[in-house]
Formats: structure tokens, C-alpha cells, sequence
């Protein structure tokens, strides 16, 4: 199942060892970066990275990544935040969603 900011927050069905992916927009010179704020232990990240279009120049935006797989049945809270490293502890952006997996 494939996932992107229109499609969160929401619920979403999956079995178990399905691969979930997750696209965000994000523009990693601008210092904002995504990153998982909340992730059960049940739920494994096989990728966390960030993809530019190849035809674009540099400074310009593309889409963050992640894909994560449920290893247990259960309901699960999934969430991502955007923000600096540095700077303010309270995220520009979150999103967040519900995994049902069975």
C-alpha cells in the first residue's frame, strides 16, 4: 500500500509482513526534514530516505520515503514530523495515521 500527504491522517487495512509506503514532500535544503516521531515496535522500517527528481537542479524539492512493514496483527499509530534539527523542539508539520493490520 502506497501512502502520501493526501492520504493522512487516515486508517488504513494491511496483513502483516505488507509493505506500507509512505511519500511525503519535502525540500531538504531548506534544513526541514521528515522523520518518524512515533513507531511501535511491531512495525520495522526497511527504508527512511529521501529521493530528487533527477532532472531537477539542486536546492529543489523532492519526496521522503518511508517503508515499513507490520510483523504483529494489531492496531497500530504511525506518525512523522517536519522540522529542523536544530532550533525549535515543536515540529513545523505532523502527520499521522492508523494501521490496522491483520
Amino acid at each position: 500500500m502506497e501512502l502520501s500527504d493526501a492520504d493522512v491522517p487516515g486508517e488504513h487495512d494491511l496483513s502483516v509482513g505488507e509493505e506500507l509506503v509512505v511519500r511525503l514532500q519535502e525540500n531538504p535544503t531548506t534544513g526541514f526534514r521528515w522523520r518518524l516521531a512515533e513507531l511501535p515496535d511491531a512495525v520495522t522500517v526497511a527504508e527512511d530516505g529521501f529521493e530528487a527528481p533527477a532532472s531537477e537542479r539542486h536546492g529543489h524539492g523532492g519526496v521522503h520515503t518511508f517503508r515499513l512493514r507490520p510483523t504483529a496483527p494489531g492496531e497500530y499509530r504511525v506518525a512523522a514530523a517536519l522540522g529542523r534539527s536544530w532550533g525549535s523542539a515543536a515540529p513545523e508539520r505532523t502527520v499521522e495515521f492508523t494501521v490496522r493490520v491483520s
